[in-house]
């Protein structure tokens, strides 16, 4: 067998294992990928028995809310109409296709038809971190880029921040794990008198794409699709000698979108219909004023090491720049470098530098409205290909200055928290309190500002990580240093350090995101999926053959009883 075999084979086995060592409660350990326990502790009759234990992770509210019973009810639509028909169970009935977050045309929804409801979501959701790592991997590979680069790539997409933040969604996930695919069958131009095989199947990537986003993602792809036209472009005055190109794309436009117009004309309904009735949301502008793209923009460096300031574990500290740890764009510190530093490498590719730019500009402009900032998923696929690109030119290119700053940088992020870890404890209390009281401040009207025990207690827990005593800030910071390691190995000349540098950096890359992973995702027992009380027995007892009206009216959703909880249904 050929080594180019060997390696193909060695790097997919290590996505596997990679991607088996993420999911291993719900492989070997029959869990389901849903963060059941927020129904059992933090809404009303079930949070009764709760005792003051809180969620893993209280932020995918909706996931319990929305998106397990959409998926619910679509099976049970497979079983009895045969397709996603009619659900009788909210707002007086309403088409199931014509929801335009819950992706009723993507291909994991038709697991359902088959398998039990644990199996289908795990499977779906598996195979499609899967698709997006195996897709980044073949694209680079396909640009003759070395195996272990490609492979580190290939990791730090499928596991990036934004996969990993919406896992439940699904949005971000089923739509981008096709794009690397869409990079390989369009990246490589057209022929039109013997189209090759690649451009054939890309009308069929870029509709897989279009199925599995929301009506936003699909917007997001386009972006992305056009910043590869772009980028095509070496001159603005060669512009016409890309139109070829640009048409190519135009074409597999239109052939992907009659693919997929069975799911994407019921929600263009649904979204023309619910700007008719005065639902509108995320329109151009600054939501948190004039200071937001200003703030936004200091931003985008801490991205490339987020780990002190704040997740769903601490308060958070992306607010105070006027943003949200649910934006975050995070595939790795040593990619999120070397994606940002080829920018200014002239021999990097134009279409990586401009799905970089693009995703990272967009959330400064008054476009965050209308797209927020998820649409740095453009940006997290441009940078992966683009640390890959550096990663494999290191040798080449002279950035031995940009190693040493890089270097002092990190050590400095040292010294800082070893201050931190020594500072006297009469130094650290009234730091600590002024950040509890200003937080409970902030939460008097959240959904969660009855709970101030909590809130203080999440607020101590973000003032600790900025010390070395903190498991996690001296794992991460641990992390860091393997992997600026790696990246100074990987810039010398010699080809044993390369090599020791390139599997140093894929070490921490690869620990980096399990421990985001871990922080963010929940594993739940498939039993919690519908959990009974007796006050749903009462009101079903009451309603008989009836249907029951729920509403908020100024109680949070914590506090109201099975609203909008359907899985009490």
């Amino acid at each position: 067998m050929k080594i180019r075999n060997l390696h193909a084979i060695g790097a997919f086995f290590i996505l596997l294992a990679v991607l088996a060592s993420f999911f291993f409660p719900a492989i070997f350990r029959s869990k389901i990928v849903a963060p059941l326990d927020i129904t059992t502790t933090l809404f009303a009759p079930w949070s009764h028995d709760a005792n003051g234990k809180k969620p893993y992770n209280h932020n995918p509210t909706d996931a319990v809310t929305q998106y397990l019973p959409y998926r619910i009810f679509a099976e049970k639509s497979f079983k009895e109409d045969g397709y996603i028909g009619w659900n009788e169970y909210e707002m007086g009935g309403y088409s199931l296709a014509g929801n335009t977050m819950a992706l009723p045309g993507t291909w994991t929804m038709q697991l359902h038809r088959f398998l039990p409801f644990k199996d289908a979501w795990n499977l779906g959701i598996i195979a499609e971190f899967l698709i997006a790592g195996a897709g980044m991997l073949v694209f680079l590979r396909s640009r003759n880029l070395p195996w272990i680069p490609s492979l580190i790539g290939a990791i730090a997409f499928m596991a990036n921040s934004q996969f990993t933040i919406w896992i439940y969604h699904r949005w971000a996930l089923s739509s981008f794990c096709w794009m690397p695919w869409v990079l390989w069958a369009g990246t490589s131009g057209f022929q039109w008198k013997s189209p090759s095989f690649r451009q054939l199947l890309l009308p069929v990537f870029l509709a897989l794409a279009l199925l599995g986003g929301s009506l936003q993602h699909m917007v997001f792809i386009v972006v992305a699709c056009s910043c590869l036209i772009a980028g095509s472009i070496p001159k603005l005055s060669k512009t016409l000698k890309s139109t070829p190109y640009a048409v190519g794309w135009f074409c597999a436009f239109i052939v992907a979108l009659g693919i997929a117009a069975f799911a994407i004309v019921p929600q263009v309904q649904g979204y023309l219909t619910n700007i008719d009735i005065g639902h509108t949301r995320g329109g151009l502008g600054y939501k948190h004023g004039a200071l937001q793209p200003i703030l936004n923009f200091f931003a985008i460096p801490l991205q490339i090491w987020p780990w002190l300031v704040g997740d769903n574990h601490s308060i958070d500290g992306w607010r105070l720049l006027k943003s949200n740890f649910m934006h975050l764009a995070y595939l790795g510190s040593i990619p999120m470098l070397l994606g940002v530093c080829g920018l200014f490498i002239p021999s990097m590719p134009r279409q990586a530098k401009w799905l970089v730019v693009v995703g990272l500009l967009i959330p400064i402009t008054p476009l965050v409205g209308p797209l927020y900032h998820r649409v740095q998923l453009v940006f997290l696929l441009g940078a992966a290909w683009m640390f890959a690109e550096m990663l494999a030119a290191l040798p080449r290119i002279t950035i031995t200055r940009f190693v040493k700053y890089w270097s002092l940088f990190v050590i400095l992020i040292g010294f800082f928290l070893l201050v931190g870890t020594c500072l006297p404890q009469r130094v650290i209390t009234p730091i600590q309190n002024q950040v509890v009281a200003k937080s409970l401040q902030a939460a008097e009207k959240s959904q969660f500002g009855n709970d101030p025990a909590w809130i203080a207690n999440r607020a101590r827990n973000w003032v600790d990580r900025f010390s070395l005593s903190n498991p996690r800030t001296a794992w991460t910071y641990g992390l860091l240093l393997l992997g600026s390691a790696g990246l100074a190995l990987s810039s010398s000349n010699g080809k044993n350090r390369q090599y020791w540098g390139n599997l140093a950096i894929m070490g921490s890359v690869t620990l980096e995101l399990f421990t985001f992973f871990q922080s963010w995702t929940t594993f739940s027992n498939p039993e919690q999926l519908r959990p009974q009380n007796q006050s749903i027995d009462q009101v079903r007892d009451l309603a008989g053959t009836s249907y029951v009206y729920q509403g908020h009216g100024k109680s949070s959703s914590a506090d109201t009883f099975a609203a909008p909880n359907l899985l009490s249904l």
